[in-house]
């Protein structure tokens, strides 16, 4: 498994909420499944673990972070890390409990 985010603070992702579940743990189940349904029937898979993408978006909305910056830490080009904060955040503005601000 790649390291996280080397800039980003990670507990900041993890505030409990109500549920008694972190932010960062309520959002992985929603990114696990939209994942599986995508490859479900194939295809190229992200170099980017799936806590590696949301710990990606997190960093690029809430700390900050350009696509550039990002992009370096991780390896990839910055297209390849537009394309995928913009999915994690349809994936996740799409489910029924909302999560409005990352």
């Amino acid at each position: 498994m790649k390291k996280l985010h080397p800039c980003t603070p990670m507990q900041t992702y993890y505030q409990v909420n109500e549920n008694g579940q972190t932010i960062f743990e309520e959002m992985l189940p929603i990114l696990e499944e939209a994942v599986a349904k995508k490859y479900a029937n194939g295809g190229r898979r992200s170099k980017l673990s799936v806590k590696e993408q949301l710990t990606a978006t997190f960093a690029y909305y809430r700390e900050g972070f350009t696509y550039a910056q990002i992009a370096k830490d991780y390896g990839l080009a910055e297209s390849n890390i537009y394309r995928m904060i913009q999915w994690v955040r349809n994936v996740l503005s799409q489910n029924d409990n909302v999560f409005p601000a990352l």
